[in-house]
């Protein structure tokens, strides 16, 4: 079988945003200033009006006729111009108020929907679609551009949902609400709720901070899903750094026997009659026994531990398979028996209606990635004998001690 080296160019990852908050300004308040009556505002032009009498007595010049004239139709101009503004009371003040808030808010809003783009933009680059995988792996740019120094390692898409926005959003201290401007108000309550979060983002889960990862529903629904992970890891992750094995049954088998093509699952220092042999079979223990060296010396799992550097994640894939008999190399995290490198893709055919044995199967269409109860003292953990893997992941006994989680 012949080998291709592909040489991994250094990492381009998107250019990392400001992630400080974006603190909005208070609305305006309404204003609070006495009005005085029509009277007191008034009087001035009054005692203006009765000074141009002066102007038009007997025996006054043409000019000083003129004069009255003016000042006459300039206090008449001022009574129109205080009557009108008496019977707007304090609205003026109100909307200059608001005028200025919602400029306001549309230079923000211009910033957010930059910020909003970049992040789409980043998250769609990181988290690229199952679709699009092939085109990946045919550029060869960003074929197993992943590192496990990266932050990001093992990191696998799931689905698409809301995110919350790089530079997130916070609410001003405000006034009662019956004392502020109601439209700016509004407004920005709008502006908090339509921005703060963004949806159609893709939704990664990390497969280091889970043992297990469990997904369950329809037959085709869950294949689909669990084969997108798989080449997600495939497509991002160097064969040195992630290692995929698989445990089909036989009625399953083709739908994984395109994994045998994949790098990830070549038993390394093994060979058989088609070259090296793949980490693929029925039974739980033969793969076992190719990881044996992998897994030997491997730390218990710690949610909150350090990853191994030195050594490749591994990854395992149960879909049926025959389960049975104590497992001896996978470390157990608090007395239950898992690698800190496994997490298994478990299809589950039951039906809605059918019973549910473990907590697992009443996630329909949906994700699990509960931990394993951690408190108390283990008693013996008994693996079921060697069956056809379609039931409940088992589960160690606890005695004593509170359940955790």
């Amino acid at each position: 079988m012949s080998q291709v080296i592909v040489k991994r160019p250094p990492r381009v990852v998107p250019p990392e945003l400001p992630a400080d908050e974006v603190r909005l300004e208070a609305p305006p308040e309404l204003p609070r200033g006495q009005q005085e009556g029509m009277a007191m505002q008034l009087l001035p032009m009054l005692g203006m009006g009765s000074s141009v009498v002066f102007f038009f007595m007997p025996g006054t010049q043409p000019f000083m006729k003129v004069m009255g004239g003016l000042m006459l139709l300039s206090t008449v101009a001022m009574a129109v111009s205080q009557v009108v503004r008496y019977r707007k009371g304090t609205q003026g003040a109100a909307v200059d108020g608001r005028r200025d808030y919602l400029k306001y808010l549309a230079q923000t809003r211009r910033t957010v929907r930059r910020t909003a783009l970049a992040q789409r933009d980043a998250q769609f680059y990181l988290h690229p679609d199952p679709g699009q995988l092939w085109s990946l792996a045919a550029e060869g740019s960003r074929l197993w551009e992943r590192r496990v120094s990266d932050k990001d390692f093992g990191q696998v898409r799931i689905g698409l949902g809301p995110q919350q926005l790089w530079t997130p959003l916070v609410a001003p201290t405000t006034a009662p609400v019956e004392e502020l401007e109601p439209l700016s108000a509004n407004a920005m309550q709008q502006f908090l709720a339509t921005h703060g979060s963004l949806d159609g983002l893709p939704v990664a889960v990390s497969l280091r901070a889970f043992y297990h990862v469990v997904v369950s529903g329809e037959r085709d629904c869950v294949r689909g899903a669990a084969r997108a992970l798989v080449a997600s890891l495939a497509a991002l992750h160097s064969p040195d750094d992630c290692v995929i094995a698989v445990v089909a049954a036989q009625d399953a088998a083709a739908e994984w026997d395109w994994c045998k093509w994949l790098p990830h699952t070549q038993a390394a220092g093994t060979a058989d009659g088609a070259g090296t042999k793949r980490l693929f079979g029925e039974d739980l223990h033969e793969v076992e026994e190719l990881l044996r060296d992998r897994l030997e010396g491997r730390p218990r799992f710690a949610r909150d531990g350090q990853p191994l550097l030195d050594r490749p994640h591994v990854v395992v894939v149960l879909d049926g398979g025959v389960v049975g008999g104590p497992i001896r190399c996978w470390p157990r995290p608090k007395g239950c028996r898992a690698s800190p490198c496994w997490r298994s893709c478990r299809a589950s055919w039951r039906s809605p209606s059918a019973g549910c044995p473990s907590p697992y199967g009443r996630a329909r269409c949906g994700w699990s990635r509960r931990r394993p109860r951690t408190t108390g003292r283990p008693t013996s953990c008994p693996w079921p004998p060697p069956r056809r893997w379609g039931g409940s992941w088992p589960r160690c006994a606890w005695a004593g001690g509170r359940r955790g989680r």
